[in-house]
């Protein structure tokens, strides 16, 4: 089972197979049950700072959710390598 097995080492944070999937779950849970994709994605990317917050048509700003900033803040979109 590779879900045990370390998967990558910042610093002294040691990262699993396991850890990073559960990461990634929690945040693309979090960000699909906003609104549709892939509005929810860029928005929050563009609070952390990542991109600017610029839609194309048909897409247009999310309104806001209860929520969002806390899949933000919470740490499930970071723009810093720390784990």
């Amino acid at each position: 089972a590779r879900g045990d097995h370390l998967l990558l080492v910042v610093d002294d944070q040691e990262l699993t197979y396991t850890d990073a999937h559960l990461r990634s779950a929690r945040l693309a849970k979090g960000l699909l049950t906003l609104e549709v994709n892939p509005i929810p994605i860029k928005t929050a990317m563009a609070m952390k700072g990542m991109v600017a917050e610029e839609f194309r048509l048909p897409l247009c700003t999310m309104a806001p959710v209860r929520g969002a900033n806390k899949l933000v803040s919470g740490g499930c979109l970071s723009a810093d390598t720390s784990l």
